[in-house]
């Protein structure tokens, strides 16, 4: 039997040598090192077992699926079709998500957006420029609004901001600051002739009281006294009125800034419409826009992007009070700008220190879950059947002003801005085709905030 034992063990591999009359010898000696083997296993997944019965998950949930590969093309298609003005790919290009693929031709509101954000920069110019003349300051530092501007949006502003610096030639940084300026001199060459004045008629009194001055010469000193004594009142006074007619400019230009930016957003969004974006990673496959000035039919598929690096799908079936344990909210700090990226359900922000203050950081995150808000799994807003080509204007509406109600909900002060006027104010437009367009953004609203008030930690104070 032992013998069979060892040829077996031969001719199935176990050992590779002509001495098999050892191997069971071998195999008993090694019995051990097995059994303090399987006792170390077992005594790992005992110690898996008891952590896994007693620490407790976070969030679970129970859900019957499949999984399946993300590979499918996605077509690219525009809704109003429309003139090429610019193809940015070809064939097999490898794209990055957001990137322009097809732009269509659109000069009127290229010129307008142009315009408009050229307009808005040199308003906020301005208004910084009579900000820093009423702080003191005596040189034009870059408005802290800026911060928030994207890349070419920024360098565009820095190099106006380079040429109104460059037009700074005095102390003063508008004309009311310069007349001041010039009355503060006139007032201070008249406060040393009042002085000087002063001494003369004091000494001419003297010699009058003795009789050695004629008393008509004091009167007269007096008179010249009197007269720019009342100069000192007027300058003093034209000082005041040049204050106030600065305050009454700032105002204005805060007000056309409050104007302009509103008509700044509804021209980029119709701007962006015209625009063909990448809405993944991938390559580009079936091109069949290949001529400028072709014309693009609304709703015609002119390529397909075929994803990189497909990533495993989970089809499920969950109930809606489960979706957040599924995919909840993340913001991730650290991005250029502030912006909600569906397809990651993500909110990037820009690090707290390039905003304003902390009320204003809130606002922005708020406005950014607003727009997540509106994710399939949660409250699946989607406003471009209703409203087409005005969707983003109507979506930004809501965003902003869910942001609001949180804001007010959560008692913190929430200081109105000509950036908040301008999401407020960008779908004035949609009013002239729809008068109801406004209840519904505040019924959307209404929700989106009643969905994140919900969500809210609620904190008991103690006993």
């Amino acid at each position: 039997m032992k013998k069979l034992f060892n040829q077996f063990l031969t001719k199935r591999g176990f050992f590779q040598t002509d001495d098999v009359e050892p191997s069971i010898d071998r195999l008993e000696d090694g019995r051990g090192e097995i059994r303090a083997g399987l006792y170390a296993l077992a005594i790992f997944l005992g110690i898996i077992l008891a952590w896994g019965s007693f620490v407790q998950l976070d969030a679970a949930i129970a859900a019957e699926g499949v999984v399946t590969v993300s590979g499918n093309r996605q077509g690219i298609q525009h809704k109003e079709g429309g003139t090429i003005a610019r193809i940015n790919v070809r064939d097999g290009q490898s794209v990055r998500r957001r990137d322009i693929l097809i732009e269509l031709n659109a000069p009127e509101v290229r010129a307008q957006e142009q315009a408009l954000f050229a307009q808005s920069i040199h308003l906020q110019l301005q208004r910084a420029l009579f900000l820093a003349e009423e702080a003191g300051a005596s040189s034009l530092d870059q408005p802290r609004d800026w911060a928030l501007l994207t890349n070419d949006d920024k360098a565009a502003a820095l190099a106006a901001l380079v040429q109104y610096q460059k037009g700074i030639r005095s102390a003063a940084l508008t004309e009311y600051g310069a007349r001041i300026v010039s009355y503060r001199k006139q007032l201070a060459a008249i406060d040393r002739q009042i002085s000087l004045l002063t001494i003369e008629l004091e000494t001419m009194q003297s010699l009058a009281d003795e009789q050695l001055a004629p008393l008509t010469r004091v009167r007269a000193l007096e008179r010249a006294l009197a007269a720019l004594q009342g100069s000192h009142a007027d300058l003093t006074g034209q000082i005041a009125m040049a204050r106030q007619e600065r305050a009454q400019s700032l105002r204005r230009i805060e007000g056309h800034i409050a104007e302009i930016l509103p008509q700044l957003t509804a021209a980029r969004a119709r701007l962006e419409a015209t625009r063909l974006r990448a809405p993944i990673d991938g390559v580009v496959v079936g091109l069949t826009a290949n001529t400028l000035g072709g014309v693009i039919a609304p709703g015609e598929r002119v390529m397909d992007i075929v994803p990189d690096n497909p990533e495993l799908i989970v089809e499920a079936r969950i109930r809606p009070e489960d979706a957040d344990d599924v995919a909840p909210m993340r913001i991730i700090p650290g991005s250029s700008e502030a912006y909600y990226r569906p397809s990651t359900d993500t909110i990037h922000l820009p690090p707290f220190e390039r905003f304003v203050d902390a009320q204003t950081a809130i606002a922005v995150t708020l406005h950014e879950c607003a727009h997540a808000t509106g994710a399939p799994h949660r409250l699946d807003r989607d406003l471009s059947g209703r409203f087409g080509s005005h969707a983003y204007a109507m979506e930004e509406a809501v965003a902003e002003l869910t942001a609001s109600f949180v804001l007010a909900d959560l008692s913190i002060a929430h200081e109105p801005r000509p950036d908040h006027a301008a999401y407020l104010s960008s779908w004035l437009t949609v009013l002239k085709d729809d008068p109801s367009a406004i209840f519904t953004a505040a019924s959307k609203a209404q929700a989106a905030a009643d969905w994140m008030n919900l969500r809210q930690v609620q904190v008991k104070a103690a006993a």
